[in-house]
């Protein structure tokens, strides 16, 4: 499986998680309006899954560029708009009311702060490695769409069990 083909599936899932989440949040409050802990999962979920879906667009829009090297630029747009996730999201979980976020277990947090470093860990590699720049983009918007994943089943299991 090419880089692009596993980019595609990331993108598809991606996609997939971003249309769930649009249903889950009909169908699963009247006013569209979540606790403010529940809305960092909610928000969690949805910047980093159209992160995914942008990082794994990304390299197939710069093919037709013709430039040199299309890996070093995706890496870049990766990094970047990793810095801006984890800036958002960590501004996000900050301000959450003291009351509100009393209610989370420090622990529905640590899973995907330790996915999104290790997520940095890789395109930090990329950048060292050029050579399996490649390898090592994809594992990266691969671990953040684990983030994604996680910060679904904290919101369910946190709301419903």
């Amino acid at each position: 499986m090419s880089e692009f083909d596993q980019l595609s599936l990331l993108a598809e899932v991606s996609a997939g998680l971003l249309g769930f989440v649009a249903v889950f949040l009909a169908l699963s409050r009247g006013d569209g309006r979540f606790t403010p802990s529940d809305r960092h999962f909610v928000q969690a979920l949805v910047i980093n899954s159209a992160y995914v879906l942008i990082c794994a667009l990304t390299p197939g829009v710069l093919v037709h560029f013709q430039l040199s090297g299309i890996w070093l630029p995706a890496l870049i747009v990766a990094a970047t708009g990793g810095g801006i996730v984890s800036a958002l999201m960590a501004w996000e979980q900050h301000n959450i009311p003291e009351d509100e976020y009393r209610t989370i277990n420090r622990w529905w947090h640590v899973p995907a702060w330790g996915l999104a470093a290790f997520g940095t860990l890789l395109t930090v590699l990329g950048f060292i490695q050029p050579q399996l720049a490649s390898a090592y983009y994809v594992a990266g918007v691969s671990v953040v769409l684990l983030i994604s994943v996680w910060c679904f089943i904290a919101l369910v299991f946190r709301r419903f069990f």
